[in-house]
């Protein structure tokens, strides 16, 4: 589902961000790094509530007809 293949990218996104937060070398980098994966987190969390109300009144309407 098309769907589940973005939330599968917005976490391959989120592990990229991680391992750049471990290569980072000073604390100033890795404050960069942990503010911006705060950042995508916020952003995945707001998508995915988006998607799931989208989902839900899709089902709904599914049933309906």
């Amino acid at each position: 589902m098309l769907i589940e293949q973005y939330l599968d990218r917005l976490a391959a996104e989120r592990v990229e961000w991680e391992v750049l937060c471990q290569q980072a070398y000073s604390p100033e980098e890795k404050q960069v790094v942990v503010e911006k994966i705060r950042d995508l987190l916020a952003v995945m969390r707001s998508q995915r509530e988006w998607l799931q109300a989208g989902l839900k009144s899709v089902k709904e309407k599914e049933q309906g007809l």
